[in-house]
């Protein structure tokens, strides 16, 4: 399983902002690591996703704020997988602070 996803500044990958609504929850499209969106499977960092998505288990999500020397995160939360798109996007459904989650 993964723990976490996170988002780095000069990252070469194209992750989505995360979108939030009224209620609190988000929803996050974190881009796979790898570019061959046909085969996921060939990273052991996208397993892991899938791994929790087929059984439910939450990640963490960390986008980063401030570059190293002394890097900063902004802490998204947790979040289900809701699935993976054909764009090769993880779909992150975050909850609220009372325990919703985003649906969408």
């Amino acid at each position: 399983y993964a723990l976490s996803v996170r988002q780095n500044l000069n990252a070469k990958y194209p992750d989505r902002e995360p979108v939030y609504n009224e209620n609190g929850t988000w929803r996050y499209e974190y881009f796979q690591e790898g570019f061959d969106i046909n085969n996921p499977e060939d990273v052991y960092t996208n397993r892991s996703l899938i791994k929790c998505m087929g059984d439910n288990v939450p990640v963490g999500g960390f986008i980063q704020t401030k570059e190293k020397p002394h890097p900063k995160y902004k802490i998204l939360g947790c979040a289900m997988i809701k699935k993976r798109s054909v764009t090769g996007h993880f779909v992150l459904n975050g909850f609220s602070e009372t325990g919703e989650v985003n649906e969408q």
